[in-house]
């Protein structure tokens, strides 16, 4: 019984079950900012017009998960349970399970194949693809965007940026960055932020 763990069998963002924002923002690729969207959404199950203006489609694709759940399209649960289809299930806590999603989007828009829903059905394809659905490399660019989100405030709290100093401890403390992910990520801001001081 010595059978390894095969890291393609699920895409690093795939869940059992969505909320309409959680597929979404996958949908729309910024799975990377998934915490700092779902924070500034509150218990709202669609953001607001212009509340995120850099990201327009992450209200239009919500908002058609949520149209197609309310219109009887797309099949849908409570908080991840089946439900019975006379069952009123309130909008903030309709989900929608994996395959039944992925059904959808196959039928409603075939031309988009978002990789949370289709990236494991098959072989691996190029060097970038299985780069980008290496779960390491996935928390590693997870905690970069982070670190160049929060950077310029954290900047500011400081009186000078010592690289392997305060910057380190904070890439390790706050970020959760490992020694050589924080060499990384350091490199990374660099790029970023051209002047630290």
């Amino acid at each position: 019984m010595n059978k390894k763990y095969l890291e393609s069998s699920c895409h690093p963002e795939e869940l059992a079950f969505y909320r309409p924002i959680e597929a979404a923002l996958r949908w729309c690729g910024l799975y990377v900012h998934e915490e700092k969207i779902l924070r500034e959404l509150g218990e709202a199950v669609v953001p607001e017009r212009g509340q995120f203006p850099q990201w327009p489609c992450l209200r239009v694709n919500a908002e058609k998960i949520l149209y197609a759940m309310v219109n009887g399209e797309l099949p849908f649960g409570r908080d991840g349970r089946q439900v019975s289809v006379l069952d009123h299930v309130a909008d903030d806590r309709k989900t929608v399970g994996h395959q039944e999603l992925r059904a959808w989007m196959e039928e409603e828009y075939p031309q988009q194949r978002p990789a949370f829903l289709f990236d494991n059905l098959g072989p691996l394809g190029s060097g970038a693809d299985q780069l980008a659905q290496n779960g390491y490399w996935r928390n590693l660019e997870r905690m970069a965007a982070k670190a160049i989100e929060e950077f310029p405030a954290w900047k500011k709290s400081v009186s000078r940026v010592q690289k392997t100093g305060n910057l380190k401890d904070w890439l390790q403390n706050h970020i959760g960055a490992s020694d050589r992910e924080a060499i990384i990520i350091t490199k990374i801001l660099s790029e970023n932020f051209k002047k630290y001081n």
